[in-house]
């Protein structure tokens, strides 16, 4: 059996993956590769044009740093199923936001997110404009509002209560 360092799942990660949108297209490009694996042609090449190129790069040095023999369908093949294994048990960091951003703005909140933990995830990342602004984390089974929405409905709650003493 093939171990997967964390350095080699890590740069998966680091490199190609940060939300759950690019972990499923990994994973289906992975079971693309996985499913032509048997048919003619060198297994080099079925990397190159299943997988896109930023991740058939990675997965070729994954591949290469845990001394797979490339030309092995079984051995490439065994080292999939590992690769998917280790993707669908990364942890999702839920954020709704106000507004649906753009890559880059994904780039600096998967950046943030890997100072505060420390650790590899995805980003599900969905838009509700009803919150105005701010964001809802939803992880590991905790949620956070931090919308705009929620404190003015605090703010005009609190501003009740206070008005209704002095009536």
């Amino acid at each position: 059996m093939i171990a997967l360092p964390e350095e080699t799942y890590t740069s998966l990660i680091t490199n190609n993956i940060l939300t759950i949108t690019d972990l499923n297209a990994a994973i289906a490009s992975l079971e693309a590769l996985e499913s032509g694996l048997y048919k003619s042609g060198k297994v080099a090449e079925k990397i190159e044009w299943f997988l896109p190129e930023n991740l058939a790069h990675s997965f070729r040095e994954c591949l290469e740093s845990n001394k797979v023999d490339i030309e092995s369908p079984e051995q490439v093949e065994h080292f999939i199923a590992q690769v998917k294994k280790e993707l669908r048990a990364t942890p999702v960091i839920s954020l709704k936001l106000a507004f649906s951003p753009r890559r880059k703005f994904v780039t600096k909140l998967a950046d943030w997110w890997g100072r505060q933990l420390g650790s590899q995830f995805v980003l599900d990342v969905s838009v509700d404009p009803d919150i105005l602004g701010g964001v809802e984390v939803m992880s590991g089974g905790k949620f956070h509002d931090l919308t705009v929405s929620r404190r003015l409905k605090e703010l005009v709650t609190g501003g009740k209560l206070l008005a209704s003493r002095y009536l």
